[in-house]
């Protein structure tokens, strides 16, 4: 079973002091022989452990790295994101949300079973396509 992880999923899988950690981990090694993210994943990963965890700047960078060689990630085209914001106007979609969005259609692209987050109100509403997917861990 293909599925995508959300970072509300990787964050947590990486802190073991986090409440979502057990969780997470027991999700991510169910699935880490086909595990999907995509390129912002891993931006927000490292935006979130080095700045708002305080974690140190070379352990954040191993993590993402390591995040980067051992599951697929998926990038979208510059007509896919125009794609995906222009349903993000029609959806009445604004702001960060539209970040969701593309996450949202990454997995999509990858053809994933399941979409693992924490957020999963921040998934269902972008469309029956993306939120027949949605899951938490």
């Amino acid at each position: 079973m293909k599925v995508y992880f959300d970072t509300s999923v990787i964050v947590p899988f990486s802190d073991e002091t986090h409440i979502h950690h057990s969780r997470s981990l027991v999700r991510i090694l169910e699935h880490q022989h086909e595990a999907v993210i995509d390129a912002h994943v891993l931006a927000e990963t490292y935006s979130t452990l080095s700045g708002k965890m305080r974690k140190p700047l070379d352990e954040v960078l191993l993590f993402v790295r390591e995040l980067s060689e051992r599951f697929e990630v998926v990038e979208l085209t510059v007509p896919e994101y125009m794609d995906t914001v222009t349903s993000c106007s029609s959806l009445g979609i604004s702001g960060a949300a539209v970040y969701d969005a593309l996450h949202g259609r990454c997995a999509v692209k990858a053809g994933v079973d399941a979409i693992y987050t924490w957020n999963p109100k921040d998934f269902v509403r972008l469309g029956p396509e993306v939120a027949r997917l949605v899951r938490t861990p």
